[in-house]
């Protein structure tokens, strides 16, 4: 049955909505129906939600400073995102203009033909070579530059490591890259510590780091673009006798950022521990620990006339005198006597008596 006609002093629909047909296939008008007009306005009110959406994505993130939850290096901006995806060579070119972070792995150390040091960095299957004087932080060039032997050491320990680079130039017959690895770090120090308003990474703050180094007693760590020493004693509640074992280059190990000095990315510098963030199992084994007792431990290090020993209980030990007729070296097992025990700091003070074995 056909409709009724629309009332003259009705509103025209096609007047106040424009956007709705009043014509149907047959040619005769309508009455626009209730659906039509919200077919109409879904349009309009998903725009708006987009530019509202739009708008708050505008607004950067600012975080809570009295949040110290971890912050994870795949996690952050800045660092390239796109690392399992093949790059192409026009990709790795507009590199040079953009200045975007790229990653990739030491995978050598090698002599140009003029005979200097280069680091060879592997990225995207094509490989960055990277002078020393791009490799390192300002302040470790300053100090190695003098001594080439020490710089040559210090590129030989970060075979493996992943770093962060910029690149500077690219050969297009040669299909060779240049880096610069300092670049990087400093580029990525002003984004994670030097920031405008509330800073990524402050005091106390748990961060992400990266393992560039390994020796016995220490390891040296990137920490979002600034490198730091942490000796084996703010490592772990656990002293080892030789912290290859227990780390390797290229490791990711939580720490907490102690303290932070420089306003410039060139003079920034952190300290930082690894123990804070671990739970101490020591606690316990400490209370087994007697005065006047006698325990088997392990050597860990000579430093400055004591000696950290590891006690087979579990606990950490200083002794501060040595009753043997030599001194004992690194992974010997001792005699250790008891002579005092701090249960604040779970660690126990005495003396080695004797070696009980060498360590070969």
């Amino acid at each position: 049955m056909p409709r009724k006609a629309i009332k003259q002093e009705q509103a025209d629909p096609a007047v106040e909505n424009p956007a709705v047909e009043t014509v149907q296939e047959d040619g005769s008008g309508s009455e626009s129906s209730p659906d039509a007009v919200l077919e109409t306005k879904k349009p309009a009110a998903k725009r708006k939600a987009a530019t509202k959406k739009k708008a708050v994505q505008e607004e950067p993130p600012v975080p809570d400073p009295e949040d110290l939850r971890a912050i994870c290096i795949d996690r952050q901006s800045g660092v390239e995102e796109q690392l399992k995806t093949t790059l192409d060579w026009r990709d790795i070119r507009s590199g040079v203009k953009t200045g975007r972070l790229c990653t990739g792995i030491v995978t050598g150390v090698i002599k140009a033909e003029d005979g200097t040091e280069l680091a060879m960095v592997s990225y995207k299957g094509y490989q960055v070579l990277i002078t020393p004087e791009e490799m390192l932080p300002e302040m470790e060039l300053e100090r190695l530059k003098d001594d080439k032997r020490l710089l040559r050491n210090r590129l030989n320990l970060m075979l493996g490591a992943e770093v962060d680079f910029v690149i500077q130039a690219v050969d297009d017959e040669r299909k060779t890259i240049l880096g610069s690895r300092r670049q990087g770090l400093l580029k990525k120090a002003s984004m994670f510590y030097l920031t405008t308003g509330v800073r990524q990474i402050v005091p106390g703050r748990v961060a992400e780091a990266r393992v560039i180094a390994v020796g016995y007693h220490s390891i040296r760590v990137e920490v979002f673009g600034v490198e730091a020493v942490i000796r084996y004693f703010d490592l772990s509640w656990d002293w080892a006798p030789d912290l290859k074992q227990k780390y390797s280059v290229s490791d990711r190990i939580f720490v907490r950022v102690n303290e932070i000095s420089g306003s410039t990315p060139e003079t920034l510098s952190i300290s930082c521990d690894g123990r804070s963030v671990q739970v101490n199992p020591d606690q316990e084994h400490i209370k087994q620990c007697q005065v006047q007792s006698r325990y088997m431990g392990t050597v860990v290090n000579l430093r400055s006339g004591s000696i950290s020993v590891r006690l087979s209980i579990g606990v950490n030990a200083i002794a501060t005198g040595c009753n043997c007729e030599e001194l004992p070296g690194r992974g010997d097992e001792v005699c250790f006597l008891v002579t005092s025990v701090n249960e604040e700091e779970t660690v126990a003070r005495g003396i080695v008596t004797r070696i009980i074995r060498r360590n070969s």
